[in-house]
């Protein structure tokens, strides 16, 4: 197993928690998927051994700093946090892996600053889900109603590590031993169990989103070589997106592996081997 050092990062006003793999050259700077945290990024970085990678906690994951009470975390939001990331780690120009959620985000932040990134690879995820503008009242409704219902902030314990571990690997399709590695940050005990620390907030639907024509807005602005990887077990709804919008972005390599939505944690030897390819 690689040797790895804790990072705290001072980024924008927030202390960022981050893991550093120690390699040649400028670093990739990685950023996860929803509920998951740095250390998903662990083994892809056992199958880059020669390559510096930087894997970033988002706010309300592993052990980044939460939005305060009251506030609620919305995807757009998470674009500054990328720019205030790459700031602290004094990096004028960068190279990014993002997966999901974080290669959603990554895909954004390309449209708007697009000097500032060299590379960015894309793994199961191009920009965020959308809606129409004229189902946007609709949906603003429902996000404000399920915003009073404690469900979807209440914490859930678990009697034992094993059993915490047990609910990830089978709600994310993961296995074991991938949710094993997440539990290393994701995963606190208190006198009433074990239990997932991510911020709960998160499971509430956005309060607003952007609409297709806006996200293609920010994908033609982008002027880095990007590689999009898709699994060819990938979720209906990313199918979609990797179909309509790969086309709006110049310099596009689009590559399909085999696996699932979390192929860089289950099938990492294959995705290092594009990744190499495409960064050479």
């Amino acid at each position: 197993m690689r040797k790895t050092k804790e990072l705290r990062l001072e980024a924008g006003g927030h202390t960022v928690a981050a893991i550093e793999f120690p390699g040649d050259g400028e670093p990739l700077v990685c950023f996860h998927g929803w509920l998951d945290n740095a250390e998903s990024f662990r083994p892809l970085a056992e199958a880059l051994p020669h390559r510096r990678l930087i894997a970033v906690d988002f706010p309300g994951h592993g052990k980044s700093y939460r939005f305060p009470r009251g506030a609620r975390q919305h995807y757009l939001e998470l674009v500054p946090f990328v720019f205030q990331t790459i700031d602290a780690l004094k990096l004028r120009q960068v190279s990014v892996i993002g997966h999901s959620m974080g290669a959603g985000v990554a895909s954004l932040a390309a449209g708007v600053f697009p000097d500032r990134f060299q590379k960015i690879i894309l793994i199961e995820g191009i920009g965020p889900i959308t809606t129409p503008p004229q189902e946007l009242p609709e949906h603003m409704a429902i996000a404000i109603q399920a915003a009073s219902r404690k469900i979807l902030t209440q914490q859930r314990y678990y009697p034992s590590k094993e059993a915490a571990i047990a609910a990830r690997a089978s709600a994310g399709e993961i296995g074991q031993e991938a949710a094993s590695l997440l539990a290393k940050r994701g995963l606190s005990k208190t006198r009433q169990g074990y239990f997932w620390n991510s911020d709960p907030r998160l499971k509430q639907p956005s309060l607003y989103r952007l609409s297709e024509d806006q996200v293609t807005a920010f994908l033609q602005r982008t002027s880095a070589e990007v590689l999009l990887v898709k699994a060819e077990q990938t979720l209906p709804v990313l199918a979609e997106h990797f179909d309509k919008r790969r086309g709006h972005v110049r310099k596009m390599t689009y590559i399909t592996l085999p696996g699932n939505h979390h192929l860089h944690m289950l099938q990492p030897t294959a995705v290092a081997k594009a990744i190499d390819l495409f960064l050479s």
